[in-house]
C-alpha cells in the first residue's frame, strides 16, 4: 500500500515534462495503460496499469488543454504487442519518477 500511495504522490508531484516526454506521448501513455487496465485479467496488472495511467494523468493536467485533446484525437489504435511494449516502457518510466522521488525524500 506505502508504493500504491508513493506512486500517486509522484504522478501528482512530477506532473510537469521531465525528459522531454511530449504530449504525445503522455495521451500514448495514458490510453494505453487505461485500456490495459480496463482488460487485465489479474490484479496485479490492472493494479499497475491504473496507477501508471493516473500517473500520466497528472503529467497531462499541467499541459495546455487544446493541445491534451488535439493529441487525443490524433492517436493511431495500437494492439497486441506494440501496446504491451509501449504499457511496459510506459509503466517504467513511471516507476522511474517513483524512485527519483523516493530518494529525493530522503
Amino acid at each position: 500500500m506505502k508504493n500504491v500511495v508513493s506512486l500517486v504522490l509522484a504522478s501528482i508531484l512530477v506532473a510537469a515534462p521531465a525528459h522531454a516526454q511530449t504530449v504525445n506521448d503522455d495521451v500514448r501513455c495514458l490510453v494505453v495503460t487505461s485500456a490495459v487496465g480496463e482488460q487485465a485479467e489479474n490484479e496485479p496488472t490492472r493494479k499497475v496499469a491504473n496507477l501508471t495511467a493516473a500517473f500520466y494523468m497528472g503529467r497531462l493536467d499541467g499541459r495546455v488543454p487544446a493541445t491534451v485533446a488535439a493529441a487525443l484525437k490524433s492517436q493511431p489504435a495500437v494492439a497486441g504487442t506494440a501496446a504491451l511494449g509501449i504499457f511496459k516502457a510506459c509503466a517504467a518510466r513511471a516507476q522511474g519518477a517513483q524512485a527519483r522521488l523516493r530518494a529525493e525524500s530522503r
